[in-house]
């Protein structure tokens, strides 16, 4: 009876209620945890530099290629969905595995991703002077680094060239940028007075009010000015820009071709296979 008598008590005092919340709350914050970890470790992969492979990749009765990209996926296939792309295992082979490549230079190739077949494959390395350019339009770039140019005119090649080129990129972002803020603010401020003029002058005109008089007279003046801001304005963009399109580097990628690529393209390179 005394022993029932403790756990009514106990029971009635609530103190159970705070170990079942405590616990609960426990179990929610290790969930969130959890989750918080699996989103990172599967989310934050997409923004650290993966490393670039270099391949040499066979198909049957085909020459060998040389192929540079990233392995973004992985997966096994069964020979019959193998089969609708066209390629046709061996008597006998069920499955076969294969890598998505995300090959980029997609202005020379075409596309940015490959399938390629893990049998194929005849081997694999990860050259520390390959490079991953970031660019401002038609996607990654990938290859290797040949030299720098000034005007079209060499600078810097060798093991001087990726020093100058990461110097001569800080230049061109940062004149990239000037550009953007001109054209972006103080042109936009402009076209956004001209068009309250343009708007004001059309009011006068409902009103009735008679042109060559005082209202319009303020208008013109307004207009006068404004453009001759944006004259200005216009005529650094054309030194800016004729600054920005100074620099370009020679890139050789994969099949042997060289590239020539404007810096003012080019929002960052990095070699992610360098220790």
């Amino acid at each position: 009876m005394k022993q029932r008598s403790a756990m009514k008590k106990w029971f009635d005092s609530g103190s159970p209620w705070v170990w079942l919340n405590a616990g609960a709350v426990s179990i929610s914050l290790v969930m969130v945890v959890g989750l918080i970890g699996l989103i990172a470790v599967r989310g934050l992969s997409h923004f650290w530099p993966a490393d670039i492979v270099e391949l040499s990749y066979a198909e049957p009765e085909q020459e060998k290629v040389i192929l540079v990209g990233e392995r973004v996926d992985h997966e096994t296939v069964p020979a019959a969905r193998l089969a609708l792309s066209g390629v046709h295992l061996p008597d006998g082979q069920l499955t076969a595995n294969r890598t998505l490549l995300k090959i980029g230079n997609r202005d020379f190739f075409g596309l940015d991703f490959k399938w390629i077949n893990d049998p194929w494959i005849e081997d694999t390395r990860k050259p520390e002077g390959l490079m991953s350019i970031e660019r401002r339009e038609w996607g990654n770039f990938y290859g290797y680094l040949v030299n720098v140019k000034q005007q079209g005119n060499i600078v810097a090649e060798g093991d001087n060239a990726w020093d100058e080129f990461q110097a001569r990129l800080d230049r061109s972002n940062s004149l990239f940028n000037k550009i953007k803020s001109i054209e972006k603010s103080d042109i936009g401020k402009i076209n956004h007075a001209l068009e309250d003029l343009r708007i004001e002058k059309r009011r006068l005109e409902l009103d009735g009010v008679a042109k060559g008089t005082a209202p319009y007279v303020e208008i013109e003046e307004e207009q006068k000015q404004l453009d001759g801001r944006y004259e200005k304005l216009r005529v650094e963009l054309n030194e800016l820009y004729s600054e920005l399109n100074r620099d370009q580097i020679t890139v050789r990628i994969s099949d042997g071709r060289e590239a020539d690529i404007p810096l003012a393209k080019i929002v960052q390179a990095y070699k992610p296979n360098t220790p």
